[in-house]
């Protein structure tokens, strides 16, 4: 386990902060970016499986889904849209304190107090910047997927309002299919992210 800074010390960022950021008061610390940045990967799993499922259960009905269905689904959209806007603000600007990080890594390396994990960091920096790189690339390619699945999502929306019964025969079938597998895609990236940032917590662990 890390030791706690001191109040006055502020530990560097990668990601947000690839060492924990202690301020204020001694006992209590802030999430580090590597920790935020996993919350907000799992979060964002959690309302696109959702939605994912929604259509899954939409899509294979054999004739006009059913009220209770319909219902679930728009719920599960409506809280994806809200999540989407507030996730992508909070990881854009986490990858932006990542690459500044890098950028001046031996004045913040040197502002690590904690010599374990200052040694870690140094022995671990090609490493750490890989890892860094395969998540801003699998943020750009779930970003890519994602404006597709939102947007099928929202035109399968208005054809279960207008005419439910189009969901059971193409091309209402063609977009629910064309829709998922966009969604499997932004899943299958969320993963890598997932990974990565657990690569990131093994290589800064003393």
């Amino acid at each position: 386990m890390m030791k706690m800074l001191p109040p006055r010390a502020t530990a560097v960022f990668l990601l947000s902060a690839l060492v924990a950021l202690f301020s204020g008061c001694a006992t209590t610390p802030k999430l580090s970016g590597v920790e935020e940045y996993k919350q907000l990967t799992k979060r964002a799993t959690v309302a696109v499986q959702k939605a994912v499922h929604s259509l899954e259960k939409v899509s294979a009905s054999p004739g006009p889904p059913a009220p209770k269905t319909i219902a679930e689904f728009e719920r599960n959209l409506q809280s994806l849209q809200v999540d989407s806007v507030q996730i992508r603000a909070r990881a854009r600007a986490i990858r932006a304190r990542g690459d500044a990080y890098f950028a001046d890594w031996s004045e913040n390396i040197a502002k690590i107090e904690n010599p374990k994990v200052r040694a870690a960091a140094e022995r671990s920096r090609p490493q750490l910047q890989a890892s860094f790189e395969h998540i801003k690339l699998a943020s750009q390619q779930a970003g890519a997927a994602f404006d597709p699945f939102l947007s099928g999502l929202l035109k399968l929306r208005v054809e279960l309002e207008l005419r439910p019964e189009a969901m059971a025969s193409p091309p209402g079938n063609d977009l629910a299919r064309t829709t998922l597998g966009n969604g499997h895609e932004v899943l299958a990236d969320l993963a890598k992210i997932e990974s990565e940032l657990q690569t990131i917590t093994k290589l800064l662990t003393p």
